[in-house]
């Protein structure tokens, strides 16, 4: 296998050099023609607004129909949005806190048809959307970045138990009575029990023939505003978390530095089955080609940032920065042929690999693999030419 990735590799790996020293420009911004193509077709559309039985409202009025006092229950967490002007401001927003999840739709609403990302339909094409989160309560946030408060929240499982597990539980079962989802509550009138949303993610490598686990994805989990979000490990394995109520999944394709686009704009992002209330197992086949191509990008990012990368040099680990990697399929007019373009973003570096007409599906998945190691490789040294010829500014991962 590691003799199939290096000879691969070794092929490709002087055209891909050669493109990243060609292509080498100080380019900071996506254009607005770049960031128009992400409002294609096929994007997430929203539905009707949904009463959360974790908004702070409706907590402290379940507090006072159980206990019959009037004390003011304290906001665990604010939701919030967040615009970001420029990219360099959302790498900010994100690396503020690793630990809060960010999404870009809000949590608050139903979702009328699954799609890729999501764009707020107020905002001009070419603009970042909105950032949606949940964050802990005296958490400060950057402030030069545009924000809003939704609303505040208190969530039970996110208090200290102190023997107050019962009262907490029962809380919660009054906030989704009293918000509109008393449908949801034990029909024979006992207390929703817990469960952990966990699993194993696998995917297809064609080298081998078989599904191998999936390392370092990040997997959400979430209930209106109650989001939990855990990290596959070496068998594939993750866990986000604990519920009482069903919860929506979905797999997030980024790492602390890097991040996987859908087009050049949107966040890659798989989605799970909504309303589970069990551990959700995925095994990504061949006939999943767009999420079978996130992942293989995935898994070669990963192995080249954190993993075993076969002895070659890592690319700079930067505080605050992400690399953007897309992959495209394109038509290529000087060549009058379609082709897959794998762009790592910001850094302007590509591959080219020819094809047949909208076929990603045609490439063996381990010429990407080796390719987007080798792509990997090039960020490093293109960061090693910038820091030598004292081009910091445009270092961008």
């Amino acid at each position: 296998m590691r003799a199939n990735y290096l000879a691969v590799a070794a092929l490709i790996g002087m055209a891909i050099l050669a493109a990243c020293q060609d292509e080498l420009l100080p380019v900071q911004e996506a254009s607005a023609q770049q960031r128009a193509e992400a409002t294609a077709e096929g994007q997430m559309q929203l539905g009707d607004g949904l009463n959360d039985p974790y908004r702070i409202d409706n907590m402290r009025r379940a507090h006072a129909s159980i206990t019959g006092t009037k004390t003011q229950l304290q906001p665990t967490h604010r939701y919030m949005r967040f615009l970001s002007k420029t990219d360099d401001e959302l790498d900010l927003l994100k690396h503020a806190d690793t630990t809060i999840a960010f999404f870009d739709f809000p949590l608050h609403h139903a979702v009328a048809r699954r799609g890729g990302c999501y764009h707020d339909p107020s905002l001009p094409a070419d603009a970042i959307t909105w950032q949606y989160a949940v964050i802990p309560a005296g958490k400060a946030m950057p402030a030069d970045i545009e924000q809003e408060l939704i609303y505040e929240v208190f969530i039970p499982a996110a208090c200290a138990d102190g023997g107050k597990s019962g009262l907490l539980d029962r809380l919660e079962d009054e906030a989704m009575r009293l918000s509109g989802h008393a449908d949801e509550l034990p029909s024979d009138g006992s207390k929703a029990s817990k469960w952990t949303a966990c699993g194993t993610i696998k995917v297809w490598d064609d080298a081998l023939r078989m599904h191998i686990p999936l390392i370092g994805a990040r997997v959400r989990a979430r209930r209106f505003t109650h989001v939990e979000w855990g990290t596959t490990n070496e068998n594939g394995y993750y866990s986000a978390g604990q519920f009482r109520y069903a919860a929506n999944y979905d797999i997030v394709w980024e790492q602390t530095h890097y991040d996987i686009r859908d087009g050049r704009v949107g966040q890659a992002k798989y989605d799970g089955p909504d309303d589970f209330k069990q551990s959700w197992d995925l095994f990504i086949t061949q006939d999943e080609s767009r999420q079978l191509m996130f992942a293989t990008i995935h898994r070669a990012a990963y192995k080249m940032f954190y993993g075993n990368n076969l002895g070659m040099t890592r690319p700079h680990l930067i505080a605050g920065k992400s690399t953007k990697i897309a992959c495209m399929d394109e038509y290529k007019k000087e060549t009058a042929g379609f082709f897959v373009q794998i762009l790592i973003y910001l850094e302007y570096c590509k591959i080219y690999l020819f094809g047949q007409k909208h076929q990603v599906e045609i490439i063996e998945i381990h010429i990407l693999y080796s390719a987007l190691l080798l792509m990997n490789l090039g960020i490093r040294l293109m960061q090693d030419y910038l820091l030598k010829c004292n081009f910091c500014k445009y270092l961008i991962m």
